[in-house]
């Protein structure tokens, strides 16, 4: 597993995310989720769409649209992602996807976490940054 320097940060004075879920790196700070999003390129999170939602994490896996299964999930098998569980991938991760995005986004985020499991956040961070540059 990679070293890593986590920090908590605030929104509106609020702190929302844990320390081991966040990644400082200048001059943002970034945000990964337990089934492969990068929150900071999320329309809701950067506010481009409403409701605003500050991840999946500071929602405790309840954000604006209902209730997260694999946070849950994740939380229940004591993992920090889907990609460091022993079930990996499981039909319930492939299963759940953005209706807006298709299934296929469940398969490139499954590439993510089998990228993030065997790399680390921070290459994983620089692998999202070269297909979504910001």
């Amino acid at each position: 597993m990679s070293e890593k320097t986590y920090d908590s940060t605030s929104v509106q004075g609020q702190d929302f995310y844990p320390k081991h879920l966040v990644i400082p790196i200048m001059p943002e700070t970034l945000i990964l989720s337990a089934c492969g999003i990068l929150c900071n390129d999320c329309e809701y999170y950067k506010g481009e769409k409403s409701p605003r939602c500050p991840g999946c994490e500071a929602q405790e896996g309840r954000p604006f649209w209902g209730e997260c299964k694999l946070y849950f999930c994740a939380k229940e098998q004591d993992v920090e992602h889907c990609g460091l569980c022993s079930a990996f991938p499981c039909d319930k991760f492939i299963d759940l996807f953005d209706p807006s995005q298709g299934q296929i986004s469940s398969v490139v985020r499954a590439g993510v976490l089998t990228y993030r499991a065997k790399h680390g956040d921070k290459k994983t961070i620089e692998l999202l940054r070269k297909i979504h540059p910001n």
